[in-house]
């Protein structure tokens, strides 16, 4: 999806949009020109909140923001003028709205996330949310552990699903083994980093430096698969079928009912949309038709 310039107004009301009795606080917004090639966009503050980054025109960083009951600020630093700081003051929550130029690689720093979240120049949106000093954690699903190799931790994408596992590198192959339910299964080749995603937390076991094994109960439904699109080879394994091979660069698909689409900037995004479960394969074999053995 390529966000145009006219696009800016409509995307500003979506995300900043508020029940009528907190329309009064007063969105700030500022125009930067930005000509540099890589972005570090620093949130600093105790209030928590949300940053949503999309892209825009080349040579301008466009920001807005809204405190409840507090101030918004933020401005270029460094020698370069290459970071972008964010703060609110005394607000109980904050939301921030950042549009980058196109083609721009954007690093996230989060409060109290000591590892760096990473906005590839093919990434066209993404969204991110903290915890501050005067917000406790609500219920939900436990912490998943440390990620591994420099990964980025845990944290919500824009579609709002659960990011349970990131890094830098893609495995050679990813198993979903017995046919989770799943009524989508998403591989986009894409971006720089590599993330299991879906609409609960995933488990994922490390089999070797090469391979990866998912686990999940029956509450997940959707899964999404973040594949660089520097990766030149892959394989999406369901069950004891290869559904998605990437062989020296080149895609393959083996199951269907699948929906391939091929989109601006090279990217490649592959949708499995399992039926009762199951996938039909290549010499007719189905993927994912092994019985789950309950616990």
């Amino acid at each position: 999806m390529r966000f145009l310039r006219k696009g800016w107004t409509a995307a500003l009301t979506l995300a900043l949009a508020t029940p009528v009795a907190a329309q009064e606080h007063e969105v700030a917004r500022r125009t930067f020109t930005f000509i540099e090639n890589d972005l570090t966009i620093e949130v600093v503050g105790q209030s928590p909140g949300a940053l949503h980054i999309i892209r825009g025109q080349p040579g301008q960083i466009e920001v807005a923001a809204r405190a409840s009951d507090g101030i918004a600020g933020f401005g270029l630093a460094g020698e370069a003028r290459n970071r972008l700081k964010l703060t609110a003051v005394g607000a109980e929550r904050v939301t921030f709205l950042v549009v980058v130029p196109s083609e721009l690689r954007v690093r996230v720093e989060l409060p109290d996330q000591p590892v760096a979240e990473i906005m590839g120049s093919l990434d066209q949106a993404a969204s991110y949310s903290w915890l501050g000093a005067t917000e406790a954690p609500g219920p939900g699903p436990s912490p998943a552990p440390p990620p591994p190799n420099g990964a980025s931790p845990a944290s919500f994408v824009d579609e709002g699903l659960y990011v349970s596992y990131a890094r830098l590198r893609a495995p050679e192959t990813v198993s979903i083994p017995h046919g989770m339910p799943l009524r989508r299964i998403a591989v986009r080749w894409e971006g720089r980093e590599f993330r299991v995603a879906g609409n609960r937390e995933v488990g994922v076991l490390e089999r070797g430096s090469k391979a990866l094994e998912l686990e999940a109960d029956s509450r997940v439904s959707e899964l999404v698969l973040n594949v660089p699109a520097a990766a030149r080879d892959f394989v999406l394994r369901i069950g004891d079928t290869s559904a998605l091979v990437v062989k020296d660069g080149q895609a393959a698909v083996l199951c269907s009912p699948v929906i391939d689409q091929t989109l601006d900037g090279g990217r490649r995004w592959f949708t499995f949309t399992p039926e009762n479960g199951k996938l039909t394969c290549r010499g007719g074999r189905p993927a994912g038709s092994s019985a789950r053995t309950a616990d």
